[in-house]
This record gives structure tokens, sequence and C-alpha cells, in this order.
């Protein structure tokens, strides 16, 4: 189920000078910032209806370690009812936005809950300070379950292709459109990034409903 796989996949350009004491993580992806995102399913989603709660804790240590805390709850086109509960881990350097790992909690129709780590093995770049040029970045994880240990790797392709003024519940942003492409694959996926803010909208998917400080 499409909607499901909510995705934080950054893009732009221009921000490699910033102080990065104050910005430690960036201006496309800040997520050294203690805030709430509420978020909801597009009118055109093709695969559920619902929403989703991102936490953002702040610092985790003084190594560069920033956390979220996530809850989704969808119900899919066939009617089948879906929670989520998750919590990641992002490190932030000169280069950008890393993910670490993510914690994963599922609920299928109120049954019993079934749970999982991502880890990447490596570091999976999703915001540059310096997007104009586009980037590449390597996804190589391992899930971890009750089963035992599974690792894959994909690569992506992230290209900046247009600048765009757009209106989301939450308001209206002046937005890069990222386009993210599986390499090796034929479809691809959109989203609108706002400076300061992050994503504000994942084409035919969802959208920022609001955003707040804690």
């Amino acid at each position: 189920m499409r909607a499901a796989c909510i995705a934080l996949i950054a893009g732009c350009s221009g921000a490699a000078s910033r102080d990065a004491e104050h910005d430690p993580c960036g201006p496309w992806l800040p997520v050294h910032q203690r805030t709430v995102q509420e978020w909801q399913t597009t009118d055109d989603n093709p695969g559920a209806t619902g929403s989703t709660t991102y936490t953002y804790l702040g610092a985790l240590d003084d190594e560069g370690r920033y956390g979220a805390d996530t809850t989704s709850t969808y119900t899919s086109t066939d009617g089948e009812g879906l929670v989520f509960e998750g919590h990641a881990v992002y490190a932030c350097d000169e280069e950008g936005v890393f993910f670490e790992h993510e914690d994963v909690r599922l609920q299928r129709d109120g049954g019993p809950w079934s749970e999982w780590s991502s880890i990447y093995l490596e570091p999976f770049l999703l915001a540059p300070r310096d997007m104009a040029d586009g980037w590449t970045a390597l996804a190589r994880v391992a899930r971890v379950d009750a089963s035992g240990t599974t690792e894959t790797e994909r690569e992506f392709r992230y290209e900046v292709v247009s600048e765009e003024t757009i209106t989301v519940p939450a308001g209206t942003y002046d937005t890069v459109r990222v386009r993210n492409t599986l390499v090796g694959g034929e479809s691809a996926t959109f989203t609108h990034w706002a400076e300061g803010l992050g994503p504000v909208l994942h084409e035919a998917n969802t959208e920022l409903v609001t955003h707040a400080p804690r």
C-alpha cells in the first residue's frame, strides 16, 4: 500500500555557508528543532486515507544525533486498518542530514503488533546542505525482526526539477520540487521542500497540515 510508507526525502540548494553551531542540520531537514508536525493523506492518494504525527525530539546526545517519533493511522482502500509507531535516529554533519536507524511497530486491524528495526549499514544522505546539483544515496539496510536479519541494497537519485509556490493545509510556501528515482527503476516520486521547514508535500501521498514548536 503506497501511502503507508511515509518517507522523508530531501532536496534543494545553497546553504553550505550557514553557521553549523546554530544550524547543525542545514535548512532543508531541520531535525535539530523540537517541533511537532501533523500530516494527512492527499485527496489523490491511491492507496489509503489517514494521518501521521511527527514529533521531533531534538538532540539525543552530544555527537550530532537527533530523534523523531512517528505515529500513523491509515485505512487502506480495501478497508484494512493500519497503525504505525516509529522512532527514528538521524545524524547531522557538515554535509547534511543522514538516516541512521528506525525502530517500527505495525498493527493490522487491531491484531498483534509486529516489530522490526531498520539499520543503515552506511550513512544514507537524506538532505544535503547544498542540493542544487542533486545527489545519489545508497541505502544498505539491515532489517532485524523476530525471524532474523535481512539485508537489502538500493540506490536512489534525487534531482531538483523546479521551484514552485504551493498551498497545503499548513499554509503557502515557496518550495523546490525534487524527483526521487530508484536507480534501475522506471517510476519516480516527487516531494516539495520549504527552506527552514523541510518537506511540505509528497505528491499523491501526504501533505503538511500543521507545524508547531514544542
